[in-house]
């Protein structure tokens, strides 16, 4: 077993040190093929090494001063005192212009703070790394040694190269540091993903299901988008497209962090240059590739052409050409500039907070099917041609029916009509305004309210009183979900009695999807399920009753006809009296 164990390490040990070893050819004969790469994105190869093969697998590596990243490693290794000291050794040859670069075992120099063989070598790759990129970014004249664009088939191939280390770059992020030639790298394509969420108010906290949210017309939402896998990324542009329902307002915050344990990260301020981004808020529209055939436009996005690539041609207002297909990718977009912010790594990533309001056109929830949103979706595009998949919320607004009747739900209920109500708030210091659109009452905004009911008289479009016409019936919409409402009864129909307190009623939210989302309670219980003149009362109404009052004796009736019956018996019997005791006075006599 012992035996096994070691035989399992050295093979371990052989992996990783293929990750640092070079299969060197005669000059000009190596190659590098990167499969599964991104069709139309750009592959480059950085030669940081040369390397030579005694042809029995014994290799060697040197770096020369006149190559482009001697200035950068020799400022790392920094006379043997550097970082870079820890991981390498570099020694001076007969030729004054080469040095031999030497890598140093983990088994005879294990540098503290590191647990293992391949601890130590990751932590080797992230600072070569960084010291590559960096000079990449900032010495001047440093260039590609070789480039190649990747296919259909997803890939790209870089011959006729000299044998060494070199590190690879991609215009989608991925970054690859290897030392291998004539060898297929297989690309894991770490591609910047979005993931979004909504919340009810301006903490951007919640604890509820943070992809949906509950609105009455005018409110606010608010918004964050989070961009991963940023790092190495070219061309980044987040898209943020918004239902009819909704109007962007503005950006809260762009902040970018270097990792999940960094709690404060580096705001982004708005402009140009480093640390920054830019908004445009004109709509971005594309026109569809022909050749897109699993093109939806739909909003899905989620099915493309060949290679998982949308093909998309911007275009700007007035070039329209009415016989293509155009989607409206974006109501604003942002682009970013963080590539020289201190400290950045494979983990940073950003986040944008933003809002926007509920307007009149919003889509109105139905109970019925449990459909109806107003969706807010994000991708982003980077690179060359690459997109990211859709992350998208929902906003959902609710309507509900108010049935004035009189009798009782479960026997035969009779709608009333001429019923005068306004609906208040929680506190009752403010009275809604509608307006009227197809029979049915939008909400509009909110009055202050001062407990007269007198209300100014409506003039169409808009309303304060509501007033049930023939079918006892009136449908209202633009409300929120888990918000206290109040009907308040003016005036009630003629013959019938007011209501003598508010109702008031809740409508419930998303977070009770596809069980009783836009159900309705009253006065904290849910109403009874029954049918007014063939229209069903079920969880989605508040139904009000009214009874008349007990009636009064009328002039003329009954109660004047007794006065007169009883009046003329004791008439008579005071004739009969008086008749009787005078006879009997004459007898007397």
């Amino acid at each position: 077993m012992k035996r096994l164990n070691k035989l399992l390490a050295i093979l371990l040990a052989v992996t990783m040190m293929m990750s640092l070893a070079v299969v060197v050819q005669a000059v000009g004969t190596a190659s590098i093929t990167i499969t599964s790469a991104v069709e139309g994105e750009t592959y480059s190869a950085w030669k940081i090494f040369d390397a030579t093969d005694d042809g029995n697998g014994h290799y060697s590596y040197s770096i020369s001063t006149e190559g482009d990243f001697w200035s950068a490693i020799n400022s790392a290794y920094d006379s043997g005192s550097g970082a870079l000291a820890n991981f390498i050794t570099l020694t001076a040859t007969t030729d004054p212009t080469v040095y031999t670069v030497q890598f140093k075992d983990y088994v005879d120099y294990a540098t503290p703070g590191y647990n293992s063989d391949a601890e130590y070598k990751q932590a080797f790759l992230d600072l070569l790394t960084s010291i590559v990129e960096t000079a990449i970014t900032t010495a001047p004249g440093i260039s590609a040694t070789a480039s190649d664009v990747a296919d259909a088939n997803g890939v790209a191939e870089m011959t006729d190269l000299d044998a060494g280390y070199y590190y690879i770059s991609t215009t989608v992020g991925t970054i690859v540091m290897l030392d291998t030639t004539n060898i297929e790298i297989y690309d894991k394509n770490l591609e910047p993903t979005t993931e979004k969420t909504v919340y009810d108010d301006s903490t951007y906290t919640s604890t509820t299901d943070d992809t949906d949210s509950d609105a009455e017309i005018g409110d606010t939402v608010y918004f964050q988008t989070v961009i991963d896998n940023i790092y190495g990324v070219s061309n980044l542009v987040l898209y943020d497209s918004m239902d009819a329902g909704l109007d962007y307002s503005q950006i809260d915050s762009v902040t970018l962090y270097l990792s999940d344990s960094d709690t404060t990260g580096t705001a982004l301020t708005l402009g140009t240059g480093t640390g920054t981004y830019a908004v445009n808020t004109a709509d971005v529209y594309f026109v569809v590739d022909v050749d897109a055939t699993t093109f939806t436009t739909d909003g899905t996005l989620y099915t493309y052409d060949a290679g998982n690539t949308p093909q998309y041609t911007q275009v700007t207002t007035g070039t329209y050409d009415p016989t293509e297909t155009y989607y409206l990718l974006g109501d604003f977009s942002m682009t970013f500039d963080y590539s020289d912010v201190t400290g950045l790594t494979r983990t940073a990533f950003i986040v944008v907070k933003y809002s926007a309001t509920v307007n009149e056109n919003a889509v109105i929830y139905d109970v019925e099917n449990q459909t109806g949103s107003n969706d807010n979706d994000t991708r982003v595009s980077y690179g060359n041609n690459s997109w990211s998949l859709m992350s998208t919320t929902n906003t959902y607004v609710y309507s509900l029916n108010v049935y004035k009747y009189t009798g009782t739900l479960s026997g035969s209920p009779e709608v009333l009509s001429g019923a005068s109500f306004i609906i208040l708030d929680s506190t009752g210091n403010n009275y809604a305004k509608f307006i009227l659109e197809n029979g049915v009452y939008r909400f509009d905004e909110w009055v202050a309210y001062s407990g007269d009911d007198n209300l100014e008289a409506n003039s169409d479009p808009t309303y304060y009183t509501l007033i049930t016409d023939s079918t006892g019936i009136l449908n209202i919409s633009g409300l929120d979900a888990e918000t206290t409402y109040q009907i308040h009864e003016t005036a009630a129909p003629a013959g019938y009695n007011k209501l003598a307190s508010n109702v008031s009623f809740v409508i419930a939210g998303s977070d009770n999807q596809t069980t009783t989302q836009g159900y309705v309670s009253v006065n904290g219980e849910d109403p009874n399920t029954t049918t007014i003149s063939g229209i069903s009362v079920a969880q989605t109404a508040v139904p009000i009753q009214n009874n008349s009052g007990s009636e009064m004796p009328e002039t003329g009736g009954i109660g004047t006809t007794i006065f007169y019956v009883v009046g003329g018996i004791l008439v008579v019997g005071a004739v009969v009296l008086l008749i009787t005791k005078k006879r009997l006075g004459n007898k007397d006599e």
